[in-house]
């Protein structure tokens, strides 16, 4: 489901033709890979040393930090593609599922999943 909606998404953003936007977008992604990755390398014995991130950075957030900027960058590359009128691909429904026909269903089952876990945690229904 993840690969099916990153590959919806950059579409997407492809589509924009705006470089920032993309490769924002995936610095942010890569850094939460990153931090999978890093955590099940630790976990199944492997050295810290194969990263060239050391461990007191890694440990202290500093992945977080530029995921924070990269999430940054990238809203302030919608922003102003917002506002000189740049292009974006339609979102509508029907639209979507109509481009990408089976693969709508992951974005959606993410999107949904994503927003049931988010709204337990804040204690909502």
């Amino acid at each position: 489901m993840l690969v099916n909606t990153a590959g919806v998404l950059f579409e997407l953003l492809g589509k924009t033709n705006d470089r920032t936007l993309i490769a924002s977008a995936g610095g942010y992604l890569g850094g939460a890979f990153y931090q999978l990755y890093r955590a099940l390398h630790r976990a199944s014995g492997g050295k810290e040393g194969y990263f060239g991130l050391d461990a007191t950075a890694y440990r202290s957030g500093a992945v977080d930090a530029q995921m924070r900027a990269d999430y940054i960058a990238y809203v302030s590359s919608l922003e102003t593609l917002t506002e000189k009128d740049g292009v974006f691909a339609t979102m509508e429904d029907e639209a979507l599922a109509a481009l990408y026909p089976g693969l709508m269903q992951s974005v959606t089952q993410v999107l949904h999943s994503t927003e049931e876990k988010t709204n337990s945690l804040l204690g909502r229904k």
